[in-house]
């Protein structure tokens, strides 16, 4: 109870610091959440220099309109409600902005899509939530992000500037300034208690589906060209090695070729998404042992499956699939001296592949392993095992 009650206090005493400016009236206040990286090749230094950038030029478009919440004071506010910086990263732009109690919330998000760098910066009132205003800048290398950041930023806040200078001459915007910044200490003093903090949970699920309805209409149909889910791929085509056993335990190896086409993806969840096509895989053999001999051995295969398949988007143009099928196809085996022997085959086929996308291409490599039966004589397998590289449209 004690604990409690100290933290309250302090939290309280912080606010009023950051809050009433000595022989000023009490203004209400902005914060400048940290940027964070989506898929962008940027180092927190980077990031951080970016906040700063953004944090300073809102403190020069607004003036004295509004107290700007320090690096340092947004860490000591959230250390109060037992939360980090980086706890707060992934949650809704106005509940972190509600525990600083700050009236407005400026965020940042820099991504890369289409081979270029982009800045997606957001203004959001946290009580009632609203998205003011938000802006997306492209620039083509690194070092122009900082005056893009500080070009979005004075975007952002231009609405601001001239209505805050307006009010700050009347007594009675003066007087509603005031009661807000009052809830807004109110706020961050309840935030302390865990019933509210319970509350601020349950808003944010719903909160959080507003947000992203908001982002898609700012950043258009940008965020919908970079999720590559939903894409068809009309055909792949691979080189591969590998290996042929048949049920007695010979074993031969070989090169061929591993072929993917009309593969139809559909997106699961948020970065999931299952896929449907055909694919199979031809291999020719040789007893490698046995090569230079009387004996010499050689097998073709080739064969077919239709695939129901699940895949996982790592985060930018990287990606994992798995997939099963059932394969058909057929066996030519070949002894020297000997007429060739020719087989229908069928059986299970698995693949597990890695992909890196290139706009509408992709680079893709992995394993594929077939263990057929040949047909008429279900004791007489095939096991087929193929390492596979190559290029998919």
């Amino acid at each position: 109870m004690f604990r409690s009650a100290l933290v309250c206090s302090s939290a309280l005493l912080l606010l009023s610091a950051l809050t009433t400016p000595t022989n000023a009236e009490p203004r209400p206040m902005l914060a400048v959440l940290d940027f964070v990286s989506a898929g962008a090749d940027v180092t927190e230094t980077e990031l951080s220099l970016l906040t700063d950038v953004s944090r300073a030029e809102a403190r020069r478009a607004l003036g004295s309109a509004y107290t700007i919440i320090t690096q340092e004071s947004i860490q000591q506010l959230l250390k109060a409600h037992g939360k980090t910086l980086e706890q707060c990263q992934g949650e809704c732009e106005t509940e972190t902005g509600k525990l600083l109690g700050a009236e407005l919330v400026v965020s940042g998000r820099v991504m890369k899509a289409f081979g270029k760098l982009k800045v997606n910066l957001k203004l959001h009132r946290t009580d009632p939530p609203e998205l003011l205003d938000a802006r997306v800048l492209t620039v083509d290398t690194l070092p122009e992000l900082e005056s893009g950041v500080k070009e979005a930023t004075s975007g952002v806040l231009s609405a601001l500037t001239g209505s805050s200078a307006a009010s700050s001459d009347s007594t009675d915007s003066s007087t509603e300034e005031s009661g807000s910044l009052r809830k807004s200490i109110k706020r961050a003093a309840k935030g302390v208690a865990k019933k509210a903090l319970k509350k601020v949970v349950e808003r944010s699920k719903g909160e959080r589906a507003d947000e992203q309805g908001e982002s898609e209409e700012a950043e258009g149909s940008e965020e919908q060209d970079r999720d590559w889910r939903g894409d068809t791929e009309w055909f792949g085509l691979y080189g591969a090695v590998g290996s042929i056993t048949e049920g007695s335990g010979y074993s031969m190896t070989g090169a061929g070729i591993v072929v993917e086409f009309l593969k139809f993806r559909f997106p699961i969840m948020d970065r999931g998404y299952g896929f449907l096509g055909l694919g199979g895989a031809r291999l020719e053999a040789t007893d490698a042992g046995a090569f230079a001999s009387d004996n010499s051995v050689s097998s073709v295969t080739l064969s077919g499956a239709l695939m129901l398949g699940y895949g996982y988007a790592l985060g930018g143009p990287h990606g994992l699939e798995i997939s099963l099928g059932y394969a058909g196809g057929s066996k030519v085996r070949t002894t020297l001296n000997l007429e060739p022997s020719e087989s229908d085959v069928q059986g299970a086929q698995t693949m597990l592949a890695y992909h890196y996308r290139l706009d509408s291409w992709a680079l893709r490599a992995g394993v594929l392993n077939q263990a057929l039966n040949l047909e008429g004589d279900e004791s007489d397998t095939l096991q087929k095992t193929v390492f596979f590289l190559g290029a998919a449209y």
